[in-house]
């Protein structure tokens, strides 16, 4: 059985389960708010069960069975999660460990996106530790370090803005080279006992500008320059891969890191990006409305204030 992910770039993202992993398959599902797969996905993640080695025997547990090449597997390892890759193999496998409580089961969720995020990145997009909103139908993205706060401005802003989510994006790139925005879950609101929040993962909106947060007594934007948009978009990406991270196989040191760099410098020259100094009582939404009111005219590429 699989569930899909239809994302703005034109790819679809599966998972498919078997029996023994159907009720954590459709509870990832639902929270990501993936709907049943008419098609062929483009990328999937197959679901199995795998215990621990009795005798005290080290991981990896699960190992290639029948039909599966031999040689030649990567294999990323996270607590209670197994991410298996073969170049001559399209799915990814996901060996899950029988995980009962809730908690162990979300952070298994977390590292099962993986995939995503490194498909995301070979195709020119990036994971992000950003909120996303919406304005007039276009997307905006709030990036910064955890309690800069994002979770916060989401709570302030008022109609017509749109909040999707308050800390992780996947930015995507279509076929004519546009950026595209997806809000990811937040998972400590997962943990936190929120257990029937979802996220309409599939939906999508156009970005429109980045802004870099700063806490700040009153709310100013400013133009940081090309170079360090390129720095501080590429460190808001990182900090999702990190989050990630494999024992034997992290990010960091492997060759997709210097895409996450040359990605986001990328993007920089495609999207306005400026830092948000962001107050606890200001209108900083007014401060983004006047950036995007200036559309990408060279005074808005050039500035150093706005």
């Amino acid at each position: 059985m699989e569930k899909s992910l239809q994302l703005a770039d034109g790819r679809c993202w599966g998972i498919r389960a078997c029996e023994e992993t159907l009720q954590w398959a459709d509870e990832f599902g639902r929270i990501m708010g993936m709907g049943t797969c008419d098609g062929i996905p483009d990328a999937v993640l197959s679901l199995q069960r795998v215990e621990p080695a009795s005798g005290g025997k080290p991981r990896p547990w699960w190992r290639p069975a029948a039909g599966y090449p031999g040689k030649g597997w990567r294999v990323r390892i996270s607590p209670g999660l197994e991410l298996w890759s073969h170049p001559e193999v399209k799915e990814t496998i996901g060996g899950l460990g029988d995980y009962s409580d809730r908690e162990s089961i979300l952070y298994q969720m977390r590292f099962s996106l993986y995939p995503l995020y490194e498909e995301t990145v070979l195709r020119g997009g990036l994971p992000v530790h950003a909120a996303l909103l919406e304005h007039e139908g276009r997307g905006i993205l709030l990036a910064g370090r955890s309690e800069v706060g994002k979770s916060t401005a989401c709570r302030r802003v008022p109609m017509p803005w749109k909040p999707h989510g308050d800390d992780m994006a996947l930015i995507v790139r279509d076929a004519s080279g546009r950026y595209h925005a997806h809000a990811l879950p937040t998972w400590s609101v997962l943990r936190s006992g929120q257990q029937d929040r979802t996220w309409n993962v599939g939906r999508s909106v156009p970005v429109a500008g980045i802004f870099f947060l700063v806490q700040a007594e009153t709310d100013q934007t400013f133009y940081p320059g090309g170079g360090a948009a390129s720095v501080m978009l590429d460190s808001a990406s990182m900090m999702v891969f990190r989050s990630v991270n494999s024992v034997p196989d992290p990010i960091d040191g492997s060759p997709l890191r210097r895409n996450v760099y040359t990605n986001a410098a990328s993007m920089v020259s495609a999207v306005p990006c400026f830092i948000l100094r962001l107050s606890l009582t200001g209108r900083f939404w007014e401060k983004i409305e006047e950036v995007l009111e200036k559309g990408d005219s060279p005074f808005l590429r050039g500035s150093k204030s706005a």
